[in-house]
């Protein structure tokens, strides 16, 4: 089969979330031998994907300017001008300033969770542009990926007019699994959520449920993944001076503390209203442990019935579903054993495929 030589986008490939996608995605690709790859990158996202593995065999590009900026808009659009690749992959939305000569473009579109959840971006200034640059990138774009029919299906009902075609291209946490395992040294059993505070992450619901568990379950604690936010902290210390004790932050973390964190946990819990696709209950998954998850956006479509599903309003359903995990071996066994079986569904090379499925359309549409 003929090569195809693909531009990539990668400058954000050390933050979080969209940098899980883009680490996973290129080292996939580059295993394949039907793709020249060449990777775009900032400094810092250089670093990160060289410390994976994922630039050893491909081409790359030192980038210098914000994604976000336009100057980073400019540059990324100067590279494809002169590039002789076949099709330039943005994998978030930042996108060309201007169209290149009808130059194939396929985009990812993660999530549009500013414009499900106004709370996220308050300033309707900066929300008008996050729909602005999002309106383009449709427009722009030859092909869109979604990481979940969710996400499709949010895109569809924000830009109703959009006349690009969009393909569901699910996630994978199989690369996490190569990082080594550094256990935590924890005095008490604990539960395990990411520690995001932004108001669509709902951590709140958590607390509040384990307010009503302190009688029945006293030596679990909740631990949160990720930098302590003092504020938010404090916040629930008003509201639950008796949880004092039992909410904790990890502070930073690398991947092998993380999946130590998850290797260790009781269960773990994602009350989130809206993910574009949920990687970190994937991840969980994988190490066997019971998912706890909302009935909210993509994570039902993501861990179907292995995970337990609760209304991420349910405040007493997040209190009998954690307390049913902790007083029931058992039935803790099974559901960690589904959700273990359920992250084995989910590979980057699988995304790989269905990604490099979508470029030959692009490119023979394209030459037609």
């Amino acid at each position: 089969m003929d090569e195809l030589k693909i531009l990539v986008d990668a400058r954000m490939a050390d933050w979080s979330g969209v940098g899980r996608y883009e680490t996973g995605l290129i080292r996939a690709l580059t295993a394949r031998d039907d793709v020249q790859l060449t990777a775009l990158v900032s400094p810092s996202a250089q670093k990160t994907l060289e410390a994976k593995g994922a630039l050893a065999n491909i081409t790359y590009i030192e980038m210098n300017e914000h994604p976000f900026s336009p100057v980073g808009t400019r540059e990324i659009t100067y590279e494809y001008q002169t590039s002789d690749a076949d099709i330039l992959h943005c994998l978030q939305y930042c996108v060309p300033s201007k169209p290149l000569q009808n130059r194939p473009l396929v985009v990812t579109i993660h999530d549009l969770i500013p414009l499900e959840i106004p709370a996220v971006m308050p300033n309707s200034v900066k929300r008008w542009i996050y729909r602005s640059k999002n309106r383009r990138a449709l427009t722009a774009a030859s092909y869109v990926i979604a990481p979940s029919q969710s996400t499709a299906d949010d895109i569809k009902k924000h830009f109703s007019g959009t006349q690009t075609p969009i393909q569901v291209i699910a996630e994978a946490a199989d690369d996490f699994g190569t990082t080594p395992v550094t256990l935590p040294k924890e005095d008490h059993p604990y539960l395990l959520a990411m520690g995001n505070t932004r108001p669509h992450k709902n951590l709140e619901v958590l607390v509040r449920a384990m307010s009503m568990l302190q009688d029945s379950q006293p030596n679990i604690r909740l631990l949160l993944a990720g930098d302590k936010d003092e504020v938010w902290l404090k916040r629930q210390y008003v509201k639950y001076p008796y949880m004092k004790d039992k909410i904790q932050f990890t502070g930073a973390i690398d991947d092998a503390q993380l999946r130590g964190y998850y290797a260790q946990a009781r269960a773990f819990l994602c009350p989130s209203y809206y993910e574009g696709f949920g990687l970190p209950p994937l991840e969980a998954a994988a190490f066997g442990i019971p998912v706890v998850i909302a009935s909210a956006s993509s994570l039902p479509e993501v861990l179907g019935d292995a995970g337990v599903t609760i209304d991420a309003h349910d405040v007493e359903g997040w209190a009998h579903g954690i307390e049913r995990i902790l007083k029931d071996a058992s039935y803790a066994q099974t559901m960690g054993g589904k959700a273990m079986g359920r992250s084995q569904d989910f590979s980057w090379a699988k995304a790989a495929d269905e990604t490099v499925a979508v470029y030959r359309q692009v490119r023979d549409t394209a030459t037609l």
